[in-house]
């Protein structure tokens, strides 16, 4: 997998460079932003005040509030010890995480399309969208860049199940997922349905349905996210309920706090958060739909499949904010790349 020609390494140092500028460049200049980052800043000082690395606190009381498990929050804490308590320290594990997903698109391409070109261009192409380095993404300390992270996971070992049929990811693909879900609840479920369209269309269904890591890797998600979430509402009584509150029926069924939007919320927003690469995505989709290359064509069928599902599942949603289009900028950028 390591690059060998001159190119290539100099085309990964490249990337690097710039995924480095891109998502650490002053990243502490911007003071702690009001709401989900402050909070994540208390949490993660509560973490190291109490000691307690499994409930998340606040006000010296369990939390029920912060509904996602504490692996952000440990991160942070670690950061914080290490580097002092600082904006720097509260965002480098942000940073650092945009930075892999970057790369990840390198290995990605390199190893599935033979092409280093292919992923330093995506890798570009990701570290230079606006909607990335922007607050709620990759240069500040909330959840949705380590949602990003396991949804590009385990959705690329999917596509690459699908299409050598080897047991090994679909077992990547449980273990990421599962891990997704643990970070941001129900959220990490939202490429599922385009998922289950792709398999379709591949005439993969029948297989899967007969293949028994589908379904030891279905126990394995309901123990650990039915496993943690039960230790919450045993060490905070009432938590299941917030969960509900926050994460299902009642973000998605009904406008919570102010933030209903149009339907056509996060299409709009394409035009100011995806500057430029928005105008390269309808030729970068005919270009791969009639490719010559059978894994390019399938490639954009399966972005094209999860990216129009994705949009559809959070545009029903009756709470729309504009960070929730992010885990879609990784496939989009391999795509364009």
């Amino acid at each position: 997998m390591r690059p060998k020609q001159p190119a290539e390494i100099a085309g990964l140092f490249l990337l690097l460079g710039l995924l480095l500028f891109s998502f650490f460049y002053k990243l502490s200049l911007q003071p702690v932003y009001m709401w989900d980052e402050a909070r994540r800043a208390n949490d993660s000082l509560q973490v190291l005040l109490q000691g307690d690395w499994v409930i998340d606190y606040y006000d010296d009381n369990p939390s029920t509030r912060g509904t996602k498990s504490p692996i952000l929050l440990w991160l942070q804490a670690a950061s914080l010890s290490v580097f002092g308590v600082n904006e720097w320290a509260l965002r480098f594990p942000n940073a650092a995480i945009s930075v892999c997903i970057g790369l990840l698109l390198w290995v990605f391409s390199y190893r599935f399309f033979k092409s280093g070109a292919m992923g330093v261009l995506a890798g570009a192409v990701f570290a230079s969208t606006l909607a990335l380095v922007l607050n709620h993404a990759g240069r500040t300390a909330d959840y949705d860049i380590f949602l990003t992270l396991f949804t590009t996971l385990y959705t690329l070992c999917f596509f690459v199940y699908c299409h050598n049929l080897q047991n090994k990811w679909l077992c990547w693909f449980w273990l990421f997922l599962t891990l997704a879900v643990l970070i941001k609840g129900v959220a990490g479920f939202f490429f599922i349905p385009g998922l289950v369209i792709y398999a379709l269309v591949q005439k993969h269904f029948k297989t899967l349905l007969y293949n028994k890591w589908l379904y030891a890797g279905s126990l394995f998600l309901i123990a650990v996210v039915g496993g943690y979430y039960a230790l919450r509402e045993w060490h905070a009584p009432g938590f299941l309920q917030a969960v509900y509150g926050n994460e299902l029926g009642g973000r998605y069924l009904q406008e919570l706090e102010q933030n209903g939007q149009p339907h056509l919320y996060y299409f709009r927003n394409f035009w100011w958060r995806y500057p430029f690469w928005l105008y390269l995505l309808l030729p970068a989709f005919l270009v791969g739909f009639f490719a010559p290359s059978a894994k390019a064509k399938a490639f954009s069928r399966f972005t094209a499949i999860l990216s129009i599902t994705y949009l559809l599942i959070i545009s029903s949603s009756k709470t729309k904010l504009q960070w929730y289009d992010v885990p879609l900028y990784p496939l989009l950028a391999l795509q364009i790349g």
